[in-house]
């Protein structure tokens, strides 16, 4: 570990403004997110909203190519060095985007070339061709876009990536509306082009915010000297983290795929976004507040002691598992009421579905975590061999289960893979914490216990006593997790956050 000559920020600050700034970026977004959300699978219903989950599913297989993991490397050497050494830092960010702009010209002609191939004998909807033909444009602002944003966090830009954040989901809901209003029998059309039109409008705010803040440290563009950049920039961290990405989001396109496929029915790929999307909403702020751990943990671990490096990695499996448990119990015993009321009772029909997805939804946070110290440790190809693991399970998990249990065997198929992923994970980074496996015994317990008796409120209460029962295993969570599990620090912390929040 090595220290620099500014005067460091200590780690509850770091962990403190990061926080705060997403708190507040989560309130508004996961609010206008939410509306959104429900207009739009209210308005197709089922079998639209399967189509359209498919197009979605399409960008991002794309952009997964086209991006290249860049984003990912942008956070984390943009951390590493926009302090001790900025000239290096516009280096970096020159060199992304250079790469960034080849991928995407070659990518676009490969994209244009295969929608034909994709609509018509893939997925066998021959009308989704002029639709994905169409999203080109919103596919190039997105792969954009995601370059952007793990920049601006790696300048430690909480506060404009809150407001780009904001901002953008604001503008985000009347442009949907206006689709659904105007797109008549071409309503996926319209939806296509409004998503383009907010793309357009995130990337105008990305780009100022990315601006302000290279200028605030003295970071320029520079062609100078990137050649011996090549092979850290992208052996070291842009290829382990494309190849864990061209494994990971072609998998999630081809989970639609056999959905589509053994099924013979969209309607269930609507299911599977209905529970998806509630999940969304349950780590919304999580997955927020992941998204600036890569800076934080990377700037600790290389100006920091290790011990550091160690305490402030459990301070943020803890916390996230503190902040989303109870959210989760809640929503998993109000599932079916949830679903009905939000979508529509069309819906409801995969209720069982979503109580499963949503029982292993608490992995989630502590592999973000876990993931991301991984990367600020230099770690990218062991994380990437525990993830090929999980997706090699995950794919026998789908190919065994769902054609024998369609949507429910694919979320059983999903939960066990990720949780012998988690756990080997998990494992691993405990001899490197040194954290004794005890000390998260009880709130495994704890978990596993309220989490059954939540999924046994949601399978036999009827949807009024499910409301009340859901209500009061989430106040008596949150009891006993501020009495008994949360230690004096963490109590110290969460009070620290509250009240600068207030402030601003």
């Amino acid at each position: 570990m090595k220290s620099n000559n500014y005067p460091p920020l200590s780690i509850s600050s770091k962990f403190i403004t990061a926080i705060s700034w997403t708190t507040l970026a989560s309130l508004i977004a996961r609010s206008f997110g939410l509306i959104t959300s429900v207009f739009i699978a209210r308005s197709l219903g089922s079998n639209l909203l399967g189509l359209y989950t498919i197009i979605l599913s399409t960008l991002g297989l794309f952009s997964t190519f086209l991006s290249f993991g860049l984003g990912l490397t942008g956070s984390k050497l943009v951390a590493q060095y926009y302090i001790n050494d900025p000239k290096k830092t516009g280096k970096v960010i020159t060199l992304l985007l250079l790469a960034l702009i080849i991928s995407i010209l070659f990518g676009a002609v490969i994209y244009w070339l295969l929608v034909p191939f994709v609509s018509n004998r893939v997925y066998r909807i021959p009308e989704l061709l002029s639709i994905l033909k169409l999203s080109l444009p919103w596919l190039v602002l997105m792969c954009v876009n995601q370059f952007l944003e793990p920049v601006l966090a790696g300048l430690q830009g909480f506060k404009p990536l809150m407001l780009t954040s904001s901002v953008y989901s604001i503008l985000n809901l009347p442009l949907i509306l206006v689709g659904l209003f105007l797109g008549g029998a071409n309503i996926l059309k319209a939806l296509i082009i409004v998503g383009s039109i907010g793309a357009a409008i995130q990337l105008l705010l990305l780009l100022w915010a990315v601006y302000l803040e290279s200028k605030k440290f003295g970071i320029e563009l520079s062609f100078k000297e990137l050649s011996p950049l090549i092979r850290p920039v992208f052996f070291d961290f842009s290829l382990p983290a494309f190849i864990g990405k061209i494994m990971e989001q072609p998998l999630s396109w081809l989970s639609i795929f056999l959905l589509v496929k053994f099924t013979g029915n969209p309607s269930y790929v609507g299911g599977l976004t209905i529970i998806t999307t509630i999940r969304t909403w349950i780590l919304y702020f999580p997955n927020l507040l992941a998204s600036t751990l890569i800076p934080i943990l990377t700037d600790i671990y290389h100006t920091r002691e290790s011990g550091d490096f160690n305490r402030t990695l459990i301070l943020n499996q803890r916390f996230l598992w503190f902040v989303t448990f109870p959210f989760v119990v809640l929503v998993l015993a109000v599932i079916r009421p949830t679903i009905a009321i939000f979508f529509g009772n069309s819906y409801e029909v995969f209720w069982f579905s979503g109580a499963v997805f949503l029982f292993w939804t608490i992995l989630l946070p502590i592999n973000e975590v876990n993931d991301k110290a991984m990367v600020a440790m230099n770690k990218m190809w062991l994380s990437l061999s525990f993830r090929i693991i999980y997706l090699i399970l995950l794919v026998i998990g789908l190919l065994l289960l769902i054609p024998k249990f369609n949507l429910n065997g694919y979320v059983i198929a999903y939960g066990l893979s990720y949780f012998i992923y988690v756990a080997v994970q998990t494992m691993w980074l405990k001899k490197i914490t040194q954290e004794h496996i005890s000390s998260f015994f009880p709130l495994t317990v704890f978990s596993c216990f309220t989490l059954t008796i939540s999924f046994f409120v949601a399978y036999f209460c009827s949807i009024n006593k499910a409301i009340v029962s859901g209500s009061i295993i989430f106040f008596i969570v949150l009891v006993i997790e501020w009495v008994y599990l949360i230690k004096a620090e963490e109590k110290t912390l969460l009070a620290s956050i509250l009240k600068r929040y207030l402030k601003r």
